[in-house]
């Protein structure tokens, strides 16, 4: 049994501001540091708590085994 661990290559985004999501009822945009300041994850405009995290622009190739 291998001892390896997945995403040891991982480093955290320094930077919330770069982290963006979107409200699912209002559509408004905000950031991760719009969430730093309330007490649970919801839309800092409108309250709704359902919110989806915008990907980034571009696709992320891997290679099948």
């Amino acid at each position: 049994m291998s001892t390896s661990h997945i995403g040891e290559d991982f480093t955290p985004i320094e930077d919330k501001s770069m982290i963006r999501y979107k409200c699912g009822k209002c559509g408004r945009e905000f950031t991760a540091l719009d969430l730093e300041y309330m007490p649970s994850i919801k839309c800092p405009y409108c309250g709704y708590r359902v919110v989806y995290k915008i990907r980034p622009i571009g696709r992320k190739l891997i290679k099948a085994i």
